[in-house]
């Protein structure tokens, strides 16, 4: 790669937030497991890509989807959700379903 390329990476990487995902243990919300989650770096304000991450990181590490897992992603605007994205350096909660 030249160093032109190499420097907009960079930049773009400087934008990213960490984001830890929770997911629950019942159909919707609260419980959540208690299993230690991963941080995933994501784009800022992306809780939708955080969830993919960490759904590709699940099946890369367990060798299976996970059971909360469907292809199309969709976020919602309240606590009803599968997973739970929370941003590390804004705490905004994400939710995904």
């Amino acid at each position: 790669m030249k160093a032109k390329y190499i420097k907009k990476l960079r930049k773009k990487i400087e934008k990213y937030h960490p984001f830890v995902i929770h997911t629950a243990i019942y159909l919707f919300g609260d419980p959540y497991s208690e299993e230690e989650e991963p941080i995933i770096y994501a784009l800022p304000g992306d809780g939708v890509d955080a969830v993919r991450k960490y759904c590709r990181w699940y099946k890369r590490k367990n060798k299976k989807y996970h059971p909360n897992y469907s292809k199309c992603l969709d976020s919602t605007t309240c606590n009803n959700g599968y997973f739970e994205a929370i941003d590390l350096e804004t705490g905004f909660k994400h939710y995904v379903w």
